[in-house]
């Protein structure tokens, strides 16, 4: 078996080497190179050098707050669940992760002057192994730090169907851009979600999905943010890109990124 599997990789790796990369893939090295030059980018993760759960993902942006896995501890028992798993991204030259208990940290990230825009490659695989209830299945995708009270969030659900909202944090409470529309697991979606001070929008593969109106005030928070599980629930996710930037995309713009080529799910 393990000489199959040995022949298999290295038929693989024989035809990149022989076809080259992929279309999908060097256009996705050019944006890359352009965000990494961009200003109004302040994070950005590509994944794209991690090994394992040790693996610092580096921030590409401007704001230089990297990220390290942090593995989930059962408060019962005090087991930890080191699940981490690097995986094959959206082209077989690029790597992403998948999570599940465990998740990303790093420094918080904040929206600045009421303008803010954050995208996210990912792929959603069914409930997680924490569900809030048996019959409460949902988790968080990204977030800093958890779109209530303070902070904001994109947050998935399973329960009483499957659903997707952008959230930030108010005193005791949240205002949401909800979409309750079915996408499907297994495939990769880009999601994008921005707030220019009046209008809350969240995009899914370059389409309006929900809005939500919000002029009031934004609630800074010093709590770490996250790719991945928080208090709540988890959702078995896949992870391949995420930039957050310090202006607002426009609806041209995401549309652009969420049906571009590079981007298109196989």
């Amino acid at each position: 078996m393990k000489r199959i599997k040995y022949s298999i990789a290295v038929i693989l790796l024989g035809a990149i080497w022989l076809y080259g990369e992929s279309e999908g893939y060097k256009g996705w090295l050019k944006r890359r190179d352009a965000l990494r030059q961009d200003k109004s980018v302040e994070r950005y993760y590509t994944f794209e050098d991690i090994e394992n759960s040790k693996s610092v993902v580096k921030d590409l942006g401007r704001s230089g707050a990297n990220l390290v896995f942090v593995p989930f501890k059962d408060v019962k028992t005090g087991e930890m669940f080191d699940d981490l798993k690097v995986i094959e991204g959206r082209w077989p030259e690029k790597k992403a992760v998948r999570l599940d208990r465990g998740w990303y940290e790093g420094p918080p990230s904040n929206i600045k002057d009421k303008k803010f825009t954050v995208e996210i490659w990912f792929r959603e695989n069914g409930p997680g192994s924490v569900p809030v209830s048996p019959k409460n299945k949902r988790g968080y995708i990204i977030s800093s730090p958890a779109g209530w009270g303070e902070g904001w969030r994109i947050k998935t659900g399973y329960s009483p169907s499957k659903w997707l909202s952008f959230d930030i944090g108010i005193s005791r409470n949240n205002v949401r851009a909800f979409s309750n529309k079915m996408y499907s697991d297994g495939v990769w979606h880009h999601a994008a979600a921005t707030w220019d001070g009046k209008d809350m929008k969240l995009y899914v593969d370059g389409v309006l999905a929900a809005s939500s109106k919000y002029a009031g005030e934004y609630f800074e928070s010093k709590m770490p943010f996250r790719i991945g599980f928080r208090s709540g629930g988890s959702v078995l996710l896949d992870v391949d890109e995420a930039v957050i930037y310090n202006r607002v995309l426009s609806a041209k713009e995401i549309e652009e990124l969420g049906k571009a080529s590079f981007g298109v799910s196989k």
